[in-house]
C-alpha cells in the first residue's frame, strides 16, 4: 500500500475488510507520505506491529514536489496480482465518506504481474525505512504542524486496546 495520507481510523478499517491482523501468514509493504504533517504517527506504529511487514516513509517537499500516489497491490505468488489506482488516501474519508474514484486492474500471468512488480519497486524506492525512533521525531514535528482540522476521523491517535476490542467483539460489533 503506498498513500500520500493515511489515519488510524482509516487504516484499521481497512485491516478489518482484509482480516489482515488475523492472518500473519502474509507479507506487507507499507509506504506513506509525510509531506503536510496529516498522516498520523499512530498509522506507523501500528503498520510496524503488524507480523511481517515493512514500513516505509517519504517526504519529496525538500525537491519541490509531494509525495501523492494512491496505490495498493496485492500479489499472489507473483502470478496473479490485483491493482487498484484512485484518488482515496487510508483514511475513513478517503474509503467510506468522500466521493473518490479508483480503477481495479487484474494480471492474470507471471509477466503482468512483474509489470505491477516494477511498478511497485519504482514507488517503494522513494520511501525509507521507518524505525520507532523516526516515528517519535515525525510525531513530535506531527503535533506541532499538522492542520487543526476539525474532521479528522475523529479517531484516537492508536489502536484500540484488546479490551476495548473484545468488548465490541462481545456486543456484535
Amino acid at each position: 500500500v503506498a498513500v500520500a495520507y493515511a489515519s488510524v481510523a482509516g487504516l484499521l478499517h481497512f485491516l478489518d475488510v482484509l482480516e489482515a491482523r488475523r492472518r500473519s501468514r502474509y507479507t506487507s509493504q507499507w509506504l506513506f507520505g509525510l509531506d503536510d504533517y496529516l498522516t498520523q504517527p499512530g498509522v506507523l506504529r501500528t503498520c510496524l506491529s503488524i507480523p511481517n511487514a515493512e514500513v516505509r516513509t517519504a517526504r519529496l517537499q525538500t525537491q519541490g514536489c509531494r509525495f501523492h500516489p494512491k496505490l495498493l497491490i496485492v500479489s499472489q505468488n507473483h502470478t496473479r496480482s490485483l491493482a487498484c489506482v484512485g484518488s482515496s488516501n487510508l483514511t475513513l474519508g478517503g474509503m467510506r465518506r468522500n466521493c473518490e474514484a479508483f480503477a481495479a486492474i487484474t494480471a492474470t500471468t507471471a509477466e503482468e504481474s512483474a509489470q505491477f512488480s516494477r511498478t511497485w519497486g519504482s514507488i517503494w524506492q522513494l520511501g525509507h525505512a521507518t524505525t520507532i525512533e523516526d516515528i517519535d521525531a515525525y510525531e513530535a514535528d506531527y503535533s506541532q504542524r499538522s492542520p487543526k482540522w476539525p474532521d479528522r476521523d475523529d479517531i484516537p491517535q492508536a489502536e484500540p486496546s484488546e479490551e476495548a476490542q473484545a468488548g465490541s467483539e462481545s456486543e456484535g460489533n
